[in-house]
Parts: structure tokens; sequence; C-alpha cells
């Protein structure tokens, strides 16, 4: 039994160290390859995932996920990390949702405006513009 046991443990562990050796190996041409790649020319970005509408055309009614804003932090890390990158463009557009429902959506725009993008894009069905101006 015990022989059994030494023989397993053995397998196990010359199994693990193939398996580091790959996550090795992934890690290194992860980070020596991916400064290489190109950034992508526009980052699309889901802000909120909330409608104010219930267009007969939209998926929106079918939308299971919790409904909810992108969280300010995450948002501002991931557009520092785009810009610092290279990058150029930023698409608000959600893929199922209305961005003016979030009441700081122009604090984040102008943020992402301060960082010196080249175009800032949206699109919105523009019934909640009265409650901005």
């Amino acid at each position: 039994m015990i022989h059994y046991l030494v023989k397993k443990t053995r397998s196990l562990i010359k199994g693990l160290a193939q398996l580091f050796n790959n996550i090795k190996s992934n890690a290194h041409y992860f980070l020596f390859y991916s400064r290489k790649k190109a950034v992508p020319e526009t980052l699309l970005i889901e802000v909120a995932n909330i409608c104010n509408a219930n267009c007969i055309f939209c998926a929106y009614q079918y939308d299971k996920r919790e409904k909810r804003f992108l969280e300010e932090g995450l948002l501002y890390k991931v557009v520092d990390e785009y810009r610092k990158m290279g990058g150029r463009k930023i698409d608000l557009t959600p893929s199922l949702g209305e961005i003016f429902v979030d009441r700081d959506i122009f604090k984040k725009i102008s943020y992402i405006k301060e960082l010196g993008f080249e175009s800032i894009l949206t699109y919105s069905n523009a019934t909640l513009f009265h409650k901005f101006g």
C-alpha cells in the first residue's frame, strides 16, 4: 500500500512540475510578447446596463444581469491604463442600456476628455437630456 502511495505521489509531483513549467512559459510569453501587440483603436466601455426605455427592437427586456453602473474608480483605472498604452478613442455606448441614467456621466466624460483622447463616442435615446440642463 505504501509503495502505491509513493508511486502516486511521485506521479502527482511530476504532473504539478509540468503544469508549473507550462504556466511559467505562458507567463514569459505574455510578458515578452504583449508589449509588442497593437492597442485597439477604440475601447468600448459599458458604463451602465440600465435603461429608461422599453424599445420593442431592443434586447434590454431579456437582459438578466444585475442592473448597475460601472464603478467610478474602475472606469478611471481602465481609461488611465488604456491611455498609457496609447489608446486614442473611447466609446461609452452600452450594449444594453442608456448612459444618461447615470447622474455622474458628465463628470466621467469630463475626466476622460481631460486625458486627451481623440474622440469620445456614444449613442443615446436622448430622453434624459432635460435633467442635465
